[in-house]
């Protein structure tokens, strides 16, 4: 599984965290992935931003945010969430789900990853192309 990996981050622990859920689901979920935030959780690996995803994505089952890196920095930097939660993205998500419309959960992790990569990258935010550059508190002005 490594070998089949090796381009990702951290490829030896996901490896070993993918060879190992895949026994647990075999052994105690009958071989199904379990469609339940608590029984995901406890696979090997598997937090609550992965479990989000596997739920919405593969069960349709929409219970919350995946707070990914991108999903963090902008919900920060558009202020959405305290800095003080910065480093705790179940305090970040909590944050998410309190302002933003259930409707709009389900799409919230792929549009904010997109517009993360395409826009509000970490290191250069092109702010003078953002379409929320007139409401961000956080906008750079270039120059």
């Amino acid at each position: 599984v490594a070998d089949t990996i090796k381009s990702l981050g951290f490829y030896k622990s996901k490896a070993k965290h993918a060879v190992e859920a895949a026994q647990m689901i075999v052994a105690d979920y009958g071989g199904e992935v379990p469609a339940d935030m608590k029984e995901l959780v406890k696979l090997p690996g598997v937090g609550r931003k992965t479990a989000n995803i596997v739920l919405n994505v593969g069960f349709g089952i929409v219970e919350g945010i995946a707070v990914d890196t991108h999903v963090n920095r902008i919900a920060h930097r558009l202020m959405l969430s305290p800095k003080t939660h910065a480093k705790e993205p179940l305090k970040t998500e909590q944050d998410l789900l309190k302002i933003l419309p259930r409707e709009y959960w389900e799409s919230v992790n792929h549009q904010w990853i997109t517009f993360g990569r395409e826009i509000c990258d970490a290191r250069k935010p092109k702010c003078d192309e953002c379409p929320l550059a007139d409401l961000c508190p956080s906008v750079r002005v270039a120059g």
